[in-house]
């Protein structure tokens, strides 16, 4: 309890420094990472007697570091420099028309790869052995293989279609781009598309087919950053008011992952009241006890050199040239601590430690904390694409108190893919480097560098 309280003071003396350097911008990166992590301490101190919490010196040591180098690089992007959020007053935002066509042709890929995925998962539980008729039981189903059973997922040899494999890079990007459009019509015009709505709803079900909440979290955050950037919310004067508001939000939302869990069917038979105050320990707290649990014991020493930090890009290059050896789960042992399963998230610092030891630490949090800082400014120099990023790498930052998410998301070939085609998307549909035009037939003019050169295509058989 003791040592709990020591990290909760440092925690708090750092998001003060935090505050002061982004002139009390509770949405900065740096204060987001400290608030995270305050908010998980404040939770063990809750819980800290039901379930005999305990925390070591060297469990502090390695937070603070980490920490200390996040605030450093952030002090250094924000060293004699206004508030970034006064940038946006230079800058008006105009309403985004989308073509109708388009949206009609991404709404209907969203239905074919739904399908395809659907049918996938369902090929992988059958190949298992398993006769389920509901969806979401297929879901969790698929969910546990991959989760528990992955080295005979791998033997299975279970292969997606070509047209899921593909075609979900691309209602991905979409969705993103269309999240930021959304909004900021929103903001403008106070304006919704029905179709623009129908075709996330899909999506966010789409997303919840491979049986985790991960993807669909990323999707609630992606929105609440964008909705702070585009209605200016993190430039109100009542920072305290504002921050109940979003830790009800962060409540609610683990509330709506819990209840996913139950309809998954991955809750056990526990009443649903132990459930709840289990779960909101376990998602919440539990991350800071279970590296703690894992510091005293006696430290792996990984077969490959960032084994744990680098994964995806082993297993690309595993599944890409036959690499057995690359073809492997990431070590995430479950753990119990006084008879409580408190399961497999240990915080980012976990797989840092994991691979390079304490000399980890400051390194790959300084590369985390320069990307966040460099595209946090850059979003209020009205760069649409770089807030497309930044929203769907935000839930990598508020996820670094559970895991190693930001790694394991942009240490991959799926998230170049995913820029690539973002930015194509982008400089279509927001940057509109292409223009849709139907009058007397189709017509697509092309955008060239800053001038505008017409190239028509003229689909009308009397003009052909």
């Amino acid at each position: 309890m003791f040592n709990l309280g020591i990290l909760i003071l440092v925690t708090i003396a750092f998001l003060l420094f935090g505050y002061s350097i982004t002139h009390a911008d509770i949405f900065a990166p740096f204060c987001v990472f400290c608030e995270m992590f305050l908010i998980a301490e404040f939770m063990c101190l809750f819980f800290a007697n039901m379930y005999k919490l305990e925390l070591h010196l060297n469990t502090i040591a390695i937070i603070a570091l980490g920490m200390i180098t996040f605030g450093i690089v952030s002090a250094f992007f924000n060293i004699n420099r206004t508030d970034v959020r006064k940038y946006e007053e230079k800058y008006s935002r105009k309403y985004i028309s989308v073509n109708f066509f388009v949206q009609i042709f991404f709404l209907i890929l969203e239905m074919i790869v739904l399908f395809y995925h659907a049918r996938y998962i369902k090929d992988v539980v059958t190949a298992f052995g398993y006769s389920t008729t509901s969806i979401f039981d297929v879901a969790g189903k698929y969910h546990t293989i991959t989760l528990f059973n992955y080295d005979s997922f791998i033997k299975k040899g279970v292969s997606a279609s070509f047209i899921y494999r593909h075609g979900s890079i691309w209602i991905t990007a979409y969705a993103y781009v269309l999240i930021y459009i959304l909004i900021n019509n929103l903001s403008v015009k106070k304006k919704v598309e029905v179709i623009q709505v129908i075709f996330l709803g899909i999506y966010a079900f789409d997303q919840m087919l491979s049986g985790g909440r991960t993807a669909l979290f990323r999707i609630i955050t992606a929105v609440l950053i964008i909705t702070v950037i585009c209605f200016g919310l993190n430039k109100r004067r009542n920072f305290v008011k504002l921050l109940f508001k979003i830790m009800g939000v962060i409540f609610a939302i683990i509330l709506l992952l819990i209840g996913i869990n139950m309809l998954l069917n991955r809750t056990g038979e526990n009443d649903a009241l132990s459930v709840i105050v289990e779960a909101i320990y376990v998602y919440i707290g539990a991350p800071i006890q279970n590296f703690d649990t894992y510091l005293q014991g006696v430290r792996h020493i990984p077969e490959l050199w960032g084994s744990q930090v680098f994964r995806n890009i082993y297993t690309y290059l595993g599944g890409k040239y036959g690499i057995s050896k690359y073809l492997y789960q990431l070590y995430l042992p479950f753990l119990k601590h006084n008879g409580l399963n408190t399961g497999n998230v240990y915080t980012t610092f976990y797989q840092f430690y994991y691979d390079f030891g304490y000399e980890g630490v400051i390194p790959l949090t300084a590369i985390i904390a320069a990307y966040f800082n460099y595209a946090y400014r850059k979003i209020y120099k009205n760069k649409p694409f770089t807030l497309i990023i930044y929203a769907y790498l935000f839930n990598d930052l508020i996820m670094l108190i559970f895991s190693d998410r930001f790694y394991e998301t942009v240490a991959s070939m799926g998230f170049v893919k995913h820029l690539l085609v973002t930015y194509i998307l982008y400089k279509v549909l927001i940057d509109k480097l292409v223009v849709f035009e139907y009058r007397n037939g189709l017509k697509i003019k092309l955008k060239k560098m800053c001038l505008w050169k017409r190239y028509s295509i003229n689909t009308n058989k009397a003009n052909v």
